[in-house]
């Protein structure tokens, strides 16, 4: 949240094309008859790890335990959703969105959805990780692509995004590679 408010309030672009997308929202939201009715969407997902040490490049029992917790969030299938609220218990349910790793990349060759790439940089701040100019990697096309980074986070961070409606090259989601991984697998921290 305090790089989203920083953003809101030193970047009037940002800040309008997040009232925009939130309108936008409120409107599907508004229109929306009956969520029996949504056709399901799959997402492929790129991990890309950028490691300066080996403990930095993390197994794939981490990074398929952490896509494991990212789809059983969106569906609604961990076993602690039976301590919902009851005032939110009633409007809860699984959306209709889930994520695989990408089997194709950018230029249509195989992949596996995992990019491991090393770095002279020690840490990375915030999403410059996105960035080769700072020691990052290229990110991949984010309309096709979600993009998570799995990095050494400097300043205690565990993760970072940007809202929807920011910067097109920061469009991305940043982990520390501590925090990677789920209950069969878990991170460190």
């Amino acid at each position: 949240d305090v790089y989203h408010n920083n953003l809101l309030n030193q970047d009037p672009a940002f800040k309008n094309n997040f009232e925009q997308i939130q309108n936008q929202v409120r409107e599907i939201i508004k229109n929306q008859t009956s969520l029996g009715s949504q056709i399901p969407i799959t997402i492929p997902v790129v991990f890309q790890v950028v490691y300066n040490t080996p403990a930095q490049n993390i197994p794939t029992s981490r990074i398929l335990a952490q896509l494991e917790v990212l789809n059983n969030d969106f569906q609604r299938l961990n076993a602690d959703t039976i301590n919902t609220p009851s005032v939110f218990a009633q409007c809860s349910s699984g959306s209709q969105i889930q994520f695989c790793l990408a089997q194709q990349d950018y230029n249509g060759q195989p992949t596996t959805g995992i990019v491991a790439t090393p770095t002279t940089v020690t840490s990375f701040s915030y999403l410059q990780v996105c960035f080769v100019t700072q020691g990052g990697v290229k990110r991949w096309p984010p309309e096709s692509y979600l993009n998570i980074y799995i990095c050494n986070l400097a300043n205690g961070i565990h993760g970072v995004t940007q809202y929807p409606g920011g910067n097109d090259s920061t469009d991305a989601v940043v982990l520390h590679y501590e925090c990677v991984g789920g209950p069969n697998s878990p991170g460190t921290l």
